[in-house]
């Protein structure tokens, strides 16, 4: 009878046992279920990038002994889809004539987007310069304000500089421009 006794409560044990870890389960299922509403989208960072650059438009200085920037204007016109795409053209940047490529940069820091040009001359530079279009592209940019600064690599003195502030809200585009001195 001892034997029929402790077998019957080790069986309603491993029963009880079995109960509560179903009963744990289903909460576990329940709360960790997720609704279509519970779904976080990641959220992208900006990226950008150089994706091109035209052949020398115009030879705009025969000689840079003089150390004053050519006359003339340059711009940076835009095209923004409305949701997270934004095309640039730097517009008539200049630099060497004889440069082997031109490179850079884009940083984000907060709503600042800041672009670096710069020329590489592997074979020397030459004693001239030309105008040039440099085409970027950023990615995963949403719709807000923004602060766009372009440090070129002709800065003379009593140029301001290509600076300006933009808003992406929809499709938009435009220009912003500047005259050299």
């Amino acid at each position: 009878m001892r034997y029929r006794e402790n077998h019957l409560t080790t069986h309603l044990s491993i029963v009880v046992v079995l109960e509560i870890a179903a009963v744990i389960f289903v909460l576990f299922a329940i709360g960790c279920s997720k609704t279509s509403s519970d779904t976080v989208e990641p959220v992208l960072e900006p990226s950008g990038e150089i994706v091109s650059y035209s052949a020398c438009k115009q030879e705009v200085a025969e000689t840079l002994d003089t150390g004053e920037l050519p006359s003339g204007t340059t711009c940076m016109t835009f095209n923004y889809d409305g949701e997270s795409r934004l095309e640039l053209t730097h517009v008539d940047l200049l630099a060497n004539c004889c440069q082997t490529g031109l490179i850079g940069n884009i940083t984000f820091d907060g709503t600042d987007i800041i672009i670096t040009e710069a020329e590489k001359t592997d074979n020397g530079a030459c004693r001239c310069i030309c105008s040039y279009n440099m085409y970027f592209l950023i990615s995963n940019i949403p719709p807000g304000n923004y602060h766009i600064k372009v440090n070129e690599f002709y800065q003379f003195e009593g140029y301001e500089g290509l600076e300006f502030d933009i808003v992406l809200a929809g499709k938009t585009s435009g220009s912003h421009c500047v005259n050299r001195p």
